[in-house]
């Protein structure tokens, strides 16, 4: 009779066959399989670019949703945004370098070195640059927001810049500028630089106006006439070279590279104040002086295209022996204001400023007479009004309605050393 086996002695063995293994038997075999392959990318995980509350949220039950949390963050981005337009918009516009501007402050030297700025309708002004030092020449930057003027010192002139107000006066440059290289300058379209024209050493210069540099050579054997730079971008500047057989105009970049001759004109083209081109405020054309059939008596304003093909037309078409110089665009491009000198007696007689409308409008007498010491001028940015300043002794400001040639005195305190008209955001 054989022997039962007793469940004690067997559970050890029913125990071990149900066990299971705390290492899958299989484990070796994937690890040989997956050892090759690459980990899966971590940006391609949910929860390194949401927070895994997020991720949770959904799967939660009975949590409400924190709008208190929610509603305190969209108040920080309503008072971030609030905050930034404040900025933005305190922030100043400046005018575009060309074209029509708001009307500025009128800044102007006086005969005794002294510069004030003021309203040219109401006649008040103020003192911008005062004291023992003998200023002249103000010239308002593109932007309205700097102020350019000579000062007198030994063995010539430094150029000086300042805010519109006066303040942050400085010297630009390493040296003074001789007597013969303070005509022809000019801001840059961009209102970073000034550029001057060195007869003393024949070569046309870019004065940074932080006066941390030294100034640049732009051109050679060349100079400029206000009015060098190319609207609407002032990426180009037109220059002049004077040669044996003549004079040419040329074309370069505004960092002084890539001149190009635009067109030659031969000795006896060339009037006796040179060629004066000018660029239309659009940029598309270009007015510069020329004699008329050779005769220095007659000097005529002609414009042609401004890359130089066509040909040129000029100007007006009046009768007699006329000299015609100083070419100002209005700031709209639909008319050119100009002086001029009758020659037809054989001694010259200066005539009021001429106004040509460009669409072949009639001639505008503007002004009064100027008997014989010429005049400075110049349009408000506005294109609304020609000021102008007669050069006889003791003279005041005049204020001209383009449209009918009128005027009114408008008298500021001694002007005499130059004028600017600054511009201002329209």
């Amino acid at each position: 009779m054989t022997s039962r086996s007793r469940f004690e002695q067997e559970l050890p063995d029913l125990l071990a066959d149900l066990l299971i293994e705390p290492i899958p038997y299989y484990r070796d075999s994937v690890v040989q399989q997956t050892a090759h392959m690459r980990q899966r990318p971590a940006w391609t995980l949910p929860e390194r670019w949401i927070p895994m509350s997020v991720i949770t949220l959904g799967r939660m039950t009975g949590r409400t949703v924190p709008w208190r949390t929610v509603g305190l963050l969209a108040l920080l981005a309503a008072l971030l945004a609030v905050g930034l337009a404040a900025y933005v918009g305190s922030r100043p516009r400046v005018p575009a370098p060309f074209g029509l501007a708001a009307n500025g402050s009128f800044a102007y030297a006086t005969s005794a070195g002294d510069i004030y700025a003021g309203d040219p309708i109401t006649g008040k002004s103020v003192a911008i640059a005062t004291g023992p030092e003998f200023d002249s020449a103000p010239m308002y930057s593109p932007d309205g927001r700097q102020l350019a003027f000579l000062r007198t010192t030994t063995g010539g002139y430094d150029l000086v810049v300042a805010a519109a107000d006066g303040s942050n006066v400085r010297a630009i440059g390493q040296a003074p500028l001789l007597e013969a290289d303070k005509w022809g300058i000019q801001w840059t379209p961009d209102s970073s630089g000034i550029v001057v024209n060195s007869f003393t050493n024949d070569d046309v210069r870019r004065y940074d106006v932080s006066g941390k540099t030294a100034p640049r050579i732009l051109v050679t054997n060349a100079h400029v006439d206000p009015g060098a730079f190319r609207p609407p971008l002032g990426d180009q500047f037109v220059f002049i070279r004077d040669s044996t057989d003549g004079s040419s105009l040329f074309v370069a970049d505004a960092d002084g590279s890539g001149p190009r001759e635009l067109l030659h004109f031969a000795t006896g083209d060339v009037a006796g104040d040179g060629l004066r081109p000018s660029w239309s405020p659009d940029g598309t054309r270009l007015a510069f002086l020329k004699l008329r059939g050779g005769d220095a008596n007659q000097a005529r304003i002609d414009i042609m295209a401004a890359d130089g093909t066509g040909s040129a037309h000029e100007l007006t078409n009046e009768p007699g022996l006329v000299y015609e110089n100083h070419i100002k665009w209005s700031p709209d491009g639909t008319r050119i204001a100009f002086q001029r000198w009758d020659n037809s007696s054989g001694q010259a007689r200066i005539m009021p400023l001429g106004i040509q409308p460009l669409d072949g409008g009639s001639l505008v007498d503007a002004g009064p007479d100027l008997g014989a010491y010429g005049t400075e001028f110049g349009w408000s940015p506005d294109g609304s009004i020609l000021w102008e300043i007669p050069g006889e002794p003791g003279s005041h400001h005049v204020l001209i309605d383009p449209q009918r040639g009128t005027w009114k005195d408008l008298v500021f305190p001694d002007p005499g050393g130059g004028s600017s008209w600054q511009r201002l955001a329209r």
